[in-house]
């Protein structure tokens, strides 16, 4: 008796991932995630990624350029990248109006996050809108539909179509600390009522998150990863990079981000104290300077030659940058993650965060980092001079770190995690409704 094995196939999961502005070259945060699992996730699945056709927004000054393509790019089969019309405009007046009403509403002492409608208004400005998301979302009956907390607006369509036809829900919250408008979201608390899985990125991450309405059972910590280049600056490349900047060679660099949300400011002062009592030692940052770190230093102290801001670079300026420093400093208290410091451990650098915040779980103090007690100018500015006076110490730490790197974040490892979380919501998944019925 010959039995056809083609009967007993497993129809693969139909996987949906949702992106607000999927570059496929970029090789950071959401976009990065989204390509690796739309790679790497095995022949189980079978993945269709949706995306906005804008490839950059900001609200602040109303930014928005569209993608000159929008049909669908050439994968391999089981692998489909969609791009669908959006409405960018809309999403700004919606963003500006919200922040109009949360003005108002506080000149009378009420908070606006609380209010359903101004929290509507809020969610559905949060990134650019695109109506054929859910249109695409509930045609296609997806099995499992996955997207990231931000923006809010996706993540709403998402849970409107996963509950029409019964698809599972995965909800990566990118929950953010000490925010108001997360903390207080009647929006937020939906999606992870009813996601059949949430994913936090780390523990504290999700102990709020549970606290706000997740499952626990079914709320998993998966983290994020970096892609490291093949090829880092070598020492040529590094000589130059200083020499170019100002920099000596027995100059000790910190590296760190020019934003007060992330600590910059914290750092620059750190680094003014430390030259202040004779440490040869200068700030090199990355990124767009927020008002508050650009007022600390115009106030500070410090020589001009010892702050270098970058401002905001290419992947290639921003690795030599990594290399040509000695330590990263970043005590952040808001992230919910910490995807700067893995960049750090790729190019071998000791790190320094804050005790008690997110980073803390990423980092074993005097192991694969250190971390300062508090988030003050003179804790931080302590662990900056421990590394400064102790290179062998500072090097061993950067090579601990990048240890931890290649196993408890490697992509292989974060895709893997992916599919168990996948598994687990499709297990519990609610049949489709029939074509035609109705449903309450």
């Amino acid at each position: 008796m010959v039995i056809d094995e083609s009967l007993h196939t497993v129809a693969p999961k139909r996987v949906a991932l949702l992106s607000d502005r999927f570059l496929e070259g970029f090789e950071r945060g959401t976009d990065l995630l989204n390509r690796l699992l739309l790679d790497g996730l095995s022949d189980e699945f079978e993945v269709t990624l949706i995306s906005t056709d804008i490839v950059e927004f900001r609200h602040d000054q109303s930014v928005f350029k569209r993608s000159k393509r929008l049909d669908a790019s050439a994968h391999p089969p089981g692998r489909t990248v969609m791009k669908l019309r959006s409405w960018p405009l809309v999403s700004t007046l919606l963003y500006m109006a919200f922040h109009g009403i949360r003005r108002a509403l506080r000149l009378v002492g009420v908070s606006p996050t609380r209010i359903g409608a101004v929290d509507a208004i809020r969610v559905l400005g949060s990134g650019p809108l695109a109506p054929g998301v859910l249109r695409e979302l509930v045609a296609g009956r997806y099995d499992i539909i996955h997207v990231h907390g931000f923006p809010t607006s996706l993540s709403l369509l998402a849970l409107v179509a996963a509950s029409r036809q019964g698809s599972a829900l995965v909800f990566t919250a990118n929950f953010h600390f000490h925010n108001e408008e997360d903390a207080e979201s009647a929006v937020l608390r939906r999606i992870l009522c009813r996601s059949a899985v949430v994913i936090a990125r780390t523990d504290p991450e999700r102990r709020e998150l549970v606290n706000r309405g997740a499952r626990e059972a079914s709320t998993l910590v998966i983290p994020s990863t970096v892609i490291v280049p093949a090829v880092m600056p070598d020492e040529a490349a590094v000589a130059s990079f200083r020499l170019k900047v100002g920099i000596s060679r027995s100059t000790f660099v910190v590296l760190s981000h020019p934003w007060s949300g992330k600590g910059g400011h914290l750092v620059l002062c750190a680094v003014q104290r430390l030259w202040e009592r004779g440490i040869d030692v200068a700030l090199m940052t990355i990124g767009d300077p927020d008002k508050t770190y650009t007022a600390t230093r115009s106030r500070s102290r410090i020589p001009m030659g010892r702050v270098i801001d970058l401002g905001w670079v290419g992947l290639s300026l921003k690795w030599l940058a990594f290399r040509s420093s000695n330590a990263f400093a970043l005590p952040t208290e808001r992230d919910a993650f910490g995807l700067s410091f893995l960049d750090a451990w790729a190019s071998g650098l000791p790190v320094v965060a804050c005790a008690g915040t997110v980073q803390a779980e990423l980092i074993t103090d005097g192991e694969t980092g250190l971390l300062a007690e508090t988030c003050t100018v003179e804790s931080i500015a302590e662990k900056i001079a421990l590394l400064a006076r102790s290179p062998v110490k500072a090097a061993e730490l950067g090579r601990a770190g990048n240890r931890v790197l290649s196993t408890r974040f490697s992509p292989s490892r974060i895709v893997q995690l992916h599919e168990d979380a996948f598994r687990l919501a499709a297990a519990g998944r609610q049949p489709s409704k029939p074509n035609g019925s109705g449903g309450s």
